[in-house]
């Protein structure tokens, strides 16, 4: 029985191809990264992005000019968005942290709203990961083009390779992840997850991180 696993990174480029330089022997078939903006694919020594999904977005420049407009907007509006940093960043992706304590969720998203339309933009809006590295008492937003998102990739990729949805795992730890989870047959969040994940999602592991992963591979691959 073939099993479509999914680990979508949040990682930009740059940071693939890091990984892929460090000689692993064993490689994934593909990764989606960027909040399920971009999928590459493994051929030999190089990345390969797919370019069904890619050809779906508007030009790379057309995105870049939509999120730059957008942002400075969502500023001028009182967003006090901070910088997550470049590795963060990528042509269709801009992530941010935004304090939980001077911003409620419901201005926010309010705030959101009203601007990603007239930009052809979604939003994702969720808790930080301290155990992550993430500032506490903050949200994580991210910006990406309309028709992006992990639940998203997660049918695109059974659909491409003749994949049942029955045979689908996937793993997270925090808000963002929720759809993703809810969209695979299998959805599992790692003990690290932050505790706004675990009460929209029911499928808790007991181990962090990779252990997590790992422990829920073996009900599956025992």
């Amino acid at each position: 029985m073939f099993y479509l696993a999914l680990f979508l990174a949040h990682l930009s480029n740059t940071s693939l191809i890091i990984y892929k330089q460090k000689n692993y022997t064993l490689l994934p078939h593909f990764i989606a990264s960027s909040y399920g903006s971009e999928i590459h694919y493994y051929s030999q020594d190089e990345l390969i992005l797919d370019p069904n999904w890619d050809r779906q977005f508007p030009s790379h420049d057309q995105v870049e000019e939509n999120l730059t407009q957008f942002i400075n907007q969502v500023k001028a509006a009182g967003l006090e968005l901070s910088y997550q940093g470049p590795w963060q960043q990528t042509h269709y992706k801009r992530s941010f942290f935004l304090s939980r304590e001077n911003h409620s969720e419901q201005q926010v998203q309010h705030i959101l709203s009203q601007y990603c339309p007239k930009y052809k933009l979604d939003f994702n809006l969720s808790h930080a990961n301290p155990d992550n590295g993430d500032p506490g008492l903050s949200y994580d937003v991210d910006f990406f083009p309309r028709g992006c998102g992990k639940d998203k990739i997660v049918h695109y990729l059974c659909n491409k390779f003749s994949t049942d949805s029955e045979n689908t795992l996937a793993f997270g730890d925090s808000g963002n992840d929720i759809a993703m989870l809810q969209a695979v047959k299998h959805g599992y969040l790692v003990a690290n997850a932050t505790a706004e994940a675990k009460q929209k999602h029911p499928n808790h592991l007991n181990k962090t991180f990779t252990q997590g992963i790992y422990q829920g591979l073996l009900k599956h691959y025992p």
